[in-house]
């Protein structure tokens, strides 16, 4: 019997169906949260052009490098503590590490926001060049206080996601980007460009509001933890959340790091298409990256010293993933030019061609994600971090040799080059790692997306005829769809495709 047509409910086998409605309900979250981002963006963009999205895409960015430099990898050491926690019904431990973890994302989060207001000159500097640094500085050291927002709304989350309240987690994103949207808007139309950074930190603020009322109502035992037994709990969060930091520092660094590249090669307005682009992108690969790390990542947690469960897992939350994100990225691909114009303005044309490269690399990161949380779950961090490392300066010098050469589009270029080849290495690696390995059925599957994604790039690049250049496309963008909602509805074990052909 073929993978995709075993039973779905086979005893100590992968619940497809239960993988798909977790997706389906958090990443639904996740699209209805980007949604409302584009919604924003679109403000931004007719407001105050490419320069304004560049901005705050590089406030953003600089927030979450020094959150996470800060962070010391309380996020996901927290989550890994508390879902061991819950899993094994130690409810004195479980409330012992939220206590802990609530009391110490103040210390990280006060520490980065100081770091942040005492370097903003440097960083200014460092980011925006001698010219321009002088206008942002104050601005900068603003950015601290969303710092201080980043750490404590993490340690919220952190009991949503270990105790797999995959609903709460939805309204969370949800609700803090409508909040966020409805904030930032007034900002740009009344400030401008003076007005991003505090868009930017009221809408971090917006979501440490949102993530506390929630938070809140999760029942966690009242249960005495003085000074001493906090310092036993944190040096336990520290001890495994230190190298997951590091490889985080490396994760959020790279991409401020390329777009300070960017900036000094291209100039602001660049960036602005660059970040357009790579906005849309992720617009795809959030809804399935959002359910991993809200169940995925703990339901591995719990299945770590069962091997075979464990691999049967990643490769069901990867094949699931796969299926569905598949028909979004070619449907983007085909649409991409329209896409840019409509969702911002006919300023940012040149950023659909760069979308259409990047959709490439998108998959790469797909394929990827899986693979580096079944790492984390095995308690591989100093794994991850050389991983990160490795794929940061390739990554820096990918985006450096295309900038250069091939400009904006060869931002593109560097971004698929990068992402799709981190995933490729990845899952060839990853049996020497841990044990675990990507199915067969998996790899097919990518390859064969490769290959129907890369088609749809060569078809607009040397089609001339729009009139076959638009069939081409929207006929492969169908028969892919297509091939993904078969094979999906088969892992459901749904027989709707019986009853067509008995017809």
């Amino acid at each position: 019997m073929s993978e995709a047509a075993q039973p779905v409910n086979q005893p100590g086998s992968p619940d497809f169906f239960d993988i798909l409605r977790k997706t389906v309900m958090v990443g639904g979250g996740a699209l209805a949260n980007m949604a409302i981002g584009l919604v924003r963006n679109k403000f931004i963009a007719v407001l105050l052009g490419p320069a304004g999205i560049a901005l705050a895409g590089i406030f953003t960015q600089l927030i979450e490098v020094v959150g996470a430099a800060f962070s010391l990898g309380l996020g996901t050491s927290g989550i890994r503590q508390i879902a061991s926690s819950a899993s094994s019904g130690d409810d004195q431990r479980l409330a012992r590490i939220v206590k802990t973890l609530r009391r110490t994302v103040w210390i990280t989060g006060l520490a980065g926001a100081t770091f942040l207001v005492l370097t903003s000159g440097i960083i200014s500097r460092a980011t925006f060049g001698e010219a321009e640094s002088p206008k942002y500085i104050i601005p900068v050291a603003c950015l601290g206080l969303a710092v201080l927002f980043r750490a404590l709304f993490t340690g919220q989350g952190c009991v949503i996601q270990g105790m797999r309240r995959v609903g709460d987690y939805m309204r969370i994103s949800v609700g803090s980007a409508f909040v966020g949207v409805i904030i930032a808007i007034p900002c740009y139309y009344w400030l401008g460009m003076a007005g991003v950074a505090v868009a930017v930190i009221l809408g971090y603020a917006a979501t440490l509001v949102v993530t506390w009322w929630f938070s809140r109502r999760v029942p966690i035992p009242d249960v005495p933890c003085s000074i001493a037994d906090s310092r036993a709990e944190a040096r336990l969060l520290i001890v495994f959340g230190l190298p997951i930091m590091f490889s985080g520092l490396v994760g959020t660094f790279s991409p401020y790091v390329e777009r300070v590249i960017l900036l000094r090669y291209l100039g602001l307005d660049a960036v602005g298409q660059y970040q357009a682009a790579f906005s849309l992108a992720g617009f795809t690969v959030t809804f399935v990256l959002a359910a991993m790390s809200a169940d995925y990542y703990p339901k591995l947690v719990a299945h770590v010293d069962e091997p075979e469960r464990f691999n049967q897992e990643m490769n069901a939350q990867l094949r699931v993933a796969l299926l569905l994100s598949i028909p979004a990225l070619v449907w983007l691909a085909v649409l991409s030019q329209r896409a840019t114009s409509i969702l911002y303005s006919s300023a940012f044309s040149p950023s659909g061609e760069v979308l259409r490269i990047m959709i490439i690399g998108v998959l790469g990161r797909i394929l990827a994600a899986p693979l580096r949380l079944a790492l984390l779950a095995k308690g591989k961090g100093k794994t991850i971090f050389a991983v990160e490392l490795i794929s940061a300066l390739v990554g820096f010098a990918l985006i450096s040799f295309f900038a250069g050469r091939l400009g904006l589009l060869g931002c593109g270029w560097a971004f698929t080059a990068l992402h799709l080849g981190s995933g490729v290495v990845l899952a060839l690696v990853l049996p020497f790692l841990v044990g675990q390995s990507v199915s067969l059925a998996n790899k097919y599957l990518v390859l064969w997306s490769t290959a129907i994604l890369a088609g749809l790039w060569v078809n607009h690049a040397f089609v001339s005829a729009d009139w076959l250049r638009v069939t081409i496309g929207l006929t492969l963008a169908a028969s892919a769809s297509f091939i993904c909602f078969n094979n999906l509805s088969q892992l459901m074990g749904w027989s709707i495709w019986n009853k067509i052909l008995r017809r």
